[in-house]
C-alpha cells in the first residue's frame, strides 16, 4: 500500500512505499534454559528407540552428555548422537570434532593430506590472527614406535585412517584448544584402550613442523569410519559363555563398569569386542 505526500517544488506528488513489518515464525529450539529443562529433556530422550543404546533409559547420562554437548556448541540432538565416553574422558568420533573446529570463527582452514609412500598423514591449520599455519604429522613409523596396532584391530583395518586422526587430534587440540575445550577424538581414545591392556609405552607426540602458508588443498578420500552397533544375540551368548568358561563373571562386570560404563552385557557394543578379547587373553594368562 502506497501513500501520497505533498506536492514537491516541481508540484509533483512522491508516492512513499508503506513500510510493512514481517512477521517470522520464531525459531524451533530445544536449547534447554536451566537445569531443570535439561532434566526433563534428558528424562523424554532417554526413553527414545533413536538415541544410542548405550544411554537408553540412563537420564543422568543423556544430561551429561547434553551438558558435554552445550560446552562445543552442540545442541541436545547432537550431543546424545555424538558425544561419545571413554574411560571417563569426553571425545567425538573424528569427523565430528573436525567440524566444531570448522564451524568456529577462530579456525581459518584446515586442510589434511596422505603420503602414500612415507604412509604419512598430514594435518596443517590455520588459526584465524595467527602469521603462519601450523603442521602436525604422523606416520606408520610414529605408530610403530609408540607400539601401535600389534594386535588384529583398526589399526590393522583402517590404517591410514588411524594415522589421519592422531595427526588431526593432536592439531585441534593443540591449535583450537579454547573450541575443543578438552574432547578427543573418539576413534583415537577407543584404541589407547585397546592398547593400555598391552601395557605399552603411550602414543608419541607427532612433530609440530614451521611451514609457510600454502593454498588450500582437497584432501584425498579415506576410508570411512567403523559404525558401531549394539551386540547381536549370538555375540553375547558366545560372549558370556566364553567369560563363564574362563571363571571371569565378577572381574568382568568390574571390567564392563570401569572400561565402558555399562551394567550390563546387552549395553556392550561392537567396537567393545576387541578390547574385552584382549582383557580376557590377558586373565587368562594370569590364572
Amino acid at each position: 500500500m502506497n501513500t501520497e505526500k505533498a506536492p514537491n517544488t516541481n508540484g509533483q506528488i512522491e508516492v512513499e512505499p508503506k513500510k510493512v513489518a514481517l512477521r517470522h515464525a520464531a525459531a524451533y529450539s530445544l536449547m534447554p534454559k536451566d537445569l531443570a529443562e535439561a532434566e526433563h529433556l534428558a528424562e523424554i530422550m532417554c526413553k527414545a528407540d533413536i538415541v544410542p543404546q548405550a544411554l537408553r533409559g540412563k537420564k543422568e547420562n543423556v544430561l551429561i552428555a547434553i551438558g558435554l554437548g552445550a560446552e562445543i556448541g552442540l545442541s541436545p540432538f547432537q550431543a546424545v548422537q555424538s558425544v561419545y565416553v571413554v574411560n571417563g574422558r569426553p571425545s567425538l568420533w573424528g569427523d565430528g570434532l573436525l567440524g566444531v573446529v570448522l564451524q568456529s570463527s577462530k579456525c581459518e582452514y584446515i586442510h589434511e593430506t596422505f603420503d602414500d609412500k612415507t604412509m604419512t598423514a598430514t594435518c596443517r591449520a590455520k588459526r584465524r590472527g595467527d602469521p603462519e599455519e601450523a603442521v602436525y604429522k604422523f606416520s606408520a613409523e610414529d605408530a610403530k614406535t609408540a607400539g601401535l596396532g600389534r594386535k588384529e584391530g583398526t589399526w590393522q583395518t583402517y590404517p591410514k585412517r588411524m594415522l589421519q586422526m592422531r595427526a588431526r587430534g593432536f592439531c585441534v587440540r593443540d591449535k583450537f584448544a579454547d573450541v575443543t575445550k578438552g574432547f578427543d577424538i573418539a576413534d583415537v581414545l577407543i584404541e589407547d584402550v585397546r592398547q593400555s591392556s598391552e601395557k605399552q609405552q603411550a602414543p608419541a607426540m607427532p612433530e609440530a613442523v614451521d611451514a609457510v602458508i600454502v593454498p588450500p588443498t582437497a584432501a584425498p578420500a579415506v576410508a570411512p569410519a567403523v559404525q558401531d552397533r549394539p551386540l547381536t544375540l549370538d555375540e553375547r551368548s558366545t560372549l558370556i559363555q566364553a567369560v563363564k568358561a574362563a571363571n571371569l563373571i565378577e572381574p568382568f562386570k568390574k571390567f564392563m563398569a570401569v572400561t565402558f560404563n555399562v551394567d550390563h552385557s546387552s549395553k556392550l557394543l561392537a567396537s567393545h569386542l576387541p578390547v574385552i578379547g584382549e582383557w580376557m587373553e590377558s586373565n587368562a594368562n594370569d590364572l
